[in-house]
């Protein structure tokens, strides 16, 4: 494996590519969710994908590199990815959890929504062999975020895996498709293990 996946897991085929499409992978924690997120946005748009309150929907997270993160649905139609570059290292090299807040319209830290089928087939994964139909993309154009990052002290000194427990909280986030669909929510929140590479 190319160590420079550690900080770069996407392929370029205009779909992220990071983590696998097994769930056997998928981590198991419990999102969190606001209690009163905000309304979704253009709901009058006859192309609309997104259900108020969909990130409510999204149960399956995972992640990888340094750092790499998403929160799916489980028909595997929708995902959330987070990108930040250097988190997982800042950790370790801290030896303690961090809090890292981000700008989400900042060069710092990327948050996008896409809809489509098999969509996290190609993230953090090696092997592919389903077709990714990626149908909608929303790109954020407003929030914020804290990355909580936790170091694994058992990471065996040498290692190109970085291994480390990450929790996400994001704010107030705006999303936007090319066609004027619009989703809002106030709080999101999920846990997944990054630091390790693709496959």
């Amino acid at each position: 494996m190319n160590p420079s996946l550690l900080l770069f897991p996407w392929i370029s085929l205009g779909v992220l590519s990071s983590c696998s499409g097994d769930s056997s992978k998928d981590d198991t924690s419990v999102s969190d969710t606001a209690s009163s997120p905000a309304d979704s946005g253009d709901s009058s748009s006859p192309n609309s994908v997104l259900e108020e309150d969909f990130q409510a929907g999204l149960s399956r997270f995972s992640g990888c590199g340094d750092v790499f993160m998403y929160a799916s649905n489980p028909d595997d139609t929708l995902v959330l990815t987070f990108q930040a570059s250097g988190g997982a290292t800042a950790a370790h090299e801290a030896g303690e959890s961090i809090d890292i807040p981000y700008d989400l319209l900042s060069d710092e830290a990327t948050v996008s929504v896409v809809y489509g089928e098999n969509i996290t087939h190609e993230l953090c994964n090696d092997a592919f062999w389903l077709e990714v139909i990626e149908k909608k993309r929303f790109e954020v154009t407003a929030g914020t975020a804290t990355l909580r990052i936790s170091p694994d002290p058992d990471t065996t000194e040498g290692s190109p895996e970085l291994p480390a427990d990450a929790i996400l909280y994001l704010s107030n986030v705006v999303l936007e498709a090319p066609d004027g669909e619009r989703a809002e929510f106030e709080q999101f929140t999920f846990q997944a293990s990054v630091g390790w590479l693709p496959g």
